[in-house]
């Protein structure tokens, strides 16, 4: 038997290094580090991941919709094309990871650090995000329909956002970026 067949209890104090995990959906893993694991492709549709680390982990294609996620790290990791709809990320942090063309949609993202990652053409829109701290490269990203009222974007990269335009009331950014999303609206600054 394995540590997933039939496992109604959560995974407790369990460290996963270097391992291939594709289904681990509706589970639930506390106090547990995952180190070099490999998601790709996988399903981990509506787990819970509790006080968890993620080092060097590959989530790319990785199915997340519905996924909860409370005092985690993610370092290093990578999530290219990963779905992650409806998630719900409570006092998360993200360091030096990848989520190009990741879709957020719909998500929470509640009392969250995210710091020199890129969500590059990533899709954010739906969202509602609450007392978070971004240095990020958001190049592309579609925010549509995501309120940013109190996000601050002064150390992000916020180059060609999708959004319509209410979405920015309250947002916090510098001159060079007011007058770049100025321009997105047809407004030229001089």
């Amino acid at each position: 038997m394995t540590i997933f067949e039939e496992r109604e209890e959560p995974i407790l104090h369990h460290d996963f290094i270097n391992e291939q995990l594709l289904d681990c959906g509706n589970m639930t893993f506390e106090n547990c580090l995952f180190d070099g694991v490999s998601f790709r492709g996988g399903s981990l549709q509506k787990a819970e991941f509790l006080n968890c680390n993620f080092f060097n982990c590959n989530f790319a294609d990785c199915d997340c919709k519905g996924i909860y996620l409370r005092e985690c790290t993610f370092e290093a990791c990578k999530g290219d094309g990963s779905i992650w709809q409806e998630a719900v990320l409570c006092r998360v942090t993200m360091q030096n990871c990848r989520w190009e063309e990741a879709n957020f949609n719909h998500c929470v993202w509640e009392d969250c650090v995210f710091a020199d990652s890129r969500f590059c053409m990533a899709a954010v829109s739906g969202c509602k995000i609450k007392k978070c701290r971004f240095a990020c490269d958001f190049t592309r990203a579609n925010f549509f329909k995501t309120p940013l009222k109190g996000v601050d974007f002064t150390r992000s990269i916020i180059d060609g956002l999708i959004l319509s335009g209410e979405e920015l009331k309250g947002v916090c950014v510098t001159a060079q970026q007011a007058a770049m999303l100025a321009g997105l609206f047809g407004i030229i600054v001089k």
